[in-house]
Order: structure tokens, then C-alpha cells, then sequence
């Protein structure tokens, strides 16, 4: 809930990592910087630490942390409300992540892009990008998260008894004290 502290400390973290000479931390500070400043409001920052992520991301070649970072610019999109633009990257991503086999990132764009239609009102595309994303993910915390948007998604179909038992799914096997309480 600290999110500026976050940022601030991804900051500093960056400009350690850029003087010591270390491409590979100083990237993912600023991917972290770039979501930690969203989620405090702070656009700019967000797109700031994002556009540093990218740069360092081409120059070492990582494929893989080039399209999160693009991930992280859509959701800046999604904050913002212009779920079109969101929309166009997280498409760009999710073609791009499966032409090069990179599950994880296809599976971050997939869900990115649940959320997308869920906000558009498209539940049914919402079930259906939130399934493809849990197949992709292997992150047990990420699962949960997704299990809970295919939940909301089936409450908002009008199908309860599907939504019932993916709520009763979470909320027996979830690690995460915060997946049951929602």
C-alpha cells in the first residue's frame, strides 16, 4: 500500500544500479518504478521509469523484459481509460510473446487483456482471455488473481453457480490471504 515509498526506492535502486554499471538491475528497477509510480497515480513517472525500462531492455537484447515493459505501458493505458491504445499494445504483445515461445510474458498481456474486455463489458472474452492466461502462467499467486477475474466474470454472465465454485476453488486452495477475502 506504499506505493510512492516503492517507487522512490525502485528510483534510487536505478540510479545505483546505472553508476555501478549494471544494464540488467537498473532495467528492472525501472520496471518496477514504472508499475509502482501507476499505482500511485504518478502517470508520469510510471511512463518515465517504462520508456528507461524499454531503452535498457533493447540495448542488452532481452526480448522477454522489452514486451513486459510494453505490458506495463498498456495497463498505464488501462489507468488512464484508454483501453483502445491498451487494447493495440497488449495485441502487439500477445502475437509477438507467442511467435518467440515466451509463455510468461503472453500469459502477463493475456490477463492485461482480460481486464480489457471486462472493463468494455465483454465477459464472455473476459472468461475466455483470463482460461488462456491461466494456462500460460505458472505463478500460483497469478493464478489465483486469474481464477478470481473468471469468477467476477461469471457473476457478471449471470452464470453464479460457475462463479460460486471458482470463489469456492480460491477460497479453499489460495495461499494468499488477500485472493480469499475478495
Amino acid at each position: 500500500g506504499h506505493w510512492k515509498l516503492a517507487a522512490d526506492v525502485f528510483g534510487t535502486v536505478a540510479e545505483i544500479a546505472r553508476a555501478e554499471r549494471e544494464p540488467e538491475l537498473a532495467m528492472e528497477a525501472t520496471t518496477a518504478l514504472g508499475g509502482a509510480a501507476r499505482r500511485s497515480g504518478d502517470w508520469d513517472r510510471s511512463a518515465e521509469g517504462y520508456a528507461e525500462a524499454a531503452h535498457l531492455a533493447d540495448a542488452l537484447g532481452d526480448k522477454a523484459s522489452g514486451l513486459t515493459v510494453r505490458v506495463g505501458t498498456a495497463n498505464n493505458q488501462i489507468a488512464r481509460g484508454n483501453l483502445p491504445a491498451a487494447q493495440m499494445i497488449l495485441d502487439e504483445v500477445i502475437g509477438e510473446s507467442e511467435k518467440s515461445g515466451l509463455d510468461g510474458v503472453q500469459a502477463l498481456a493475456l490477463h492485461a487483456s482480460a481486464s480489457v474486455a471486462h472493463l468494455k463489458g465483454r465477459f464472455g472474452d473476459t472468461v475466455t482471455l483470463a482460461h488462456r492466461a491461466l494456462e500460460k502462467t505458472t505463478n500460483p499467486q497469478v493464478k489465483d488473481t486469474l481464477m478470481a477475474d473468471i469468477a467476477a466474470a461469471f457473476i457478471e454472465l449471470g452464470m453464479n453457480d460457475a462463479a460460486r465454485d471458482a470463489n469456492m476453488i480460491i477460497a479453499m486452495t489460495s495461499r494468499y490471504q488477500w485472493v480469499r477475502w475478495q
